[in-house]
């Protein structure tokens, strides 16, 4: 075999399979990358004033397996978009995501042993300690509706009364158990890692759905994926979600992705199609049970109403889809409604809400009041 003929030969393999669409060269591309940039710092190769720079900082702070696992991942991701798989292409990526970002909020874990006792401890935060008290009492069989440990003597309704988050504490332990974990505290500190994981995995699939109204499968999840990319990795997120931390804001997050996914479910249904317009009903009441949940766990559940209702108004207001418009934001209201009544016992503080609860039964009042005004005319 003549050297041209090598030549002809490797650039058909080149063509064939790294060139079969954009995806193929961009993943194999950055697997390639990667494991160079690898082998440089591994190998401590110098190449001038780049090896200091920033980029190869990056490379020297994690262990070298982080980049392993990411080349072939970047090399399963080529594989997968070489057989035109749009959507499964970017799930090694995803994948990566989380086992990283996982791997950061880990890295106290060591740390959080008690030197006096050696035994586990939360991190220094002073509202974990407080879920965690409640969860020993729920798992120990002692949880009492009032709380005597806080304003003694006479105490105040426990704070699980209105609040899931002991209850996931405890969950994550009877859970754990089966791994072999003997330890509510160690399972309550691995407890926000867990939520995180979850939250991100549901902020992925609400992207990708949202992203869907207007792209392909492959831009949807490629929009997906950077979006996750920056999500796992925030600051704001990581210093609530870091183990041993066991904030209400980790636990928050989980239902508040899931009711924005079924939101936006909802809307991508057919309102026409009877079948549809089955699962419109179906993923309304799943938006409005994961607000509700919201609402047990985490004051931020206030976003999604302020969200949801301008979103349901303007719709309104331009008339997009009149019927669905009106058959989701109802059923959200009413049912999100009402799961925050059996919490508070009162209807009042829910109509005071004038930025987020209050605003969206306003809303709701506005649409019932013009589709009894269409009917009667």
């Amino acid at each position: 075999m003549t050297k041209d003929e090598t030549i002809e030969i490797n650039l058909k393999f080149f063509k064939k399979y790294l060139l079969k669409n954009s995806y193929v060269f961009g993943f194999s591309i950055a697997a390639l990358i990667i494991f160079l940039s690898y082998l440089i710092v591994s190998l401590n190769i110098s190449i001038g004033n780049l090896t200091s720079s920033y980029y190869f900082i990056f490379f020297r702070i994690f262990p070298s397996w982080f980049f392993i696992f990411l080349t072939v991942m970047f090399v399963f991701s080529a594989v997968l978009a070489y057989h035109e798989k749009h959507f499964l292409m970017f799930l090694p990526i995803l994948f990566w995501l989380l086992i990283s970002s996982a791997y950061i909020r880990t890295q106290n874990i060591p740390q959080l042993k008690d030197i006096t006792t050696n035994d586990w401890t939360l991190g220094p935060d002073l509202d974990p300690f407080l879920y965690l008290r409640i969860a020993q009492d729920i798992n120990n069989g002692n949880y009492q509706k009032i709380d005597y440990m806080r304003r003694a003597p006479l105490g105040v309704d426990n704070y699980a009364n209105t609040n899931l988050m002991p209850w996931a504490i405890v969950s994550v332990f009877k859970i754990s158990k089966i791994f072999g974990n003997d330890s509510l505290t160690f399972a309550a500190i691995i407890a926000p890692v867990i939520f995180s994981i979850l939250a991100s995995i549901f902020f992925f699939l609400f992207v990708y759905a949202l992203f869907s109204f207007k792209f392909s499968k492959k831009e949807s999840a490629l929009g997906a994926t950077i979006a996750t990319a920056f999500y796992v990795f925030s600051v704001q997120m990581l210093h609530r979600t870091t183990a041993g931390i066991p904030e209400i804001e980790s636990l928050g997050m989980v239902w508040f992705w899931l009711a924005f996914l079924f939101f936006v479910m909802a809307w991508k249904q057919n309102f026409d199609d009877k079948k549809q317009r089955k699962k419109i009903i179906v993923y309304s009441f799943l938006s409005a049970l994961f607000t509700g949940l919201m609402i047990w766990t985490w004051g931020g559940y206030r976003y999604i109403y302020m969200v949801v209702a301008l979103s349901s108004l303007i719709a309104f207001l331009f008339k997009i889809e009149h019927r669905k418009n009106f058959l989701i934001f109802s059923l959200f209201v009413l049912f999100s409604l009402f799961i925050y009544f059996l919490r508070l016992k009162s209807i009042l503080p829910i109509l005071m809400g004038f930025s987020d609860t209050g605003f969206a039964f306003l809303v709701f009042l506005i649409m019932l009041t013009d589709k009894f005004y269409l009917t009667l005319n």
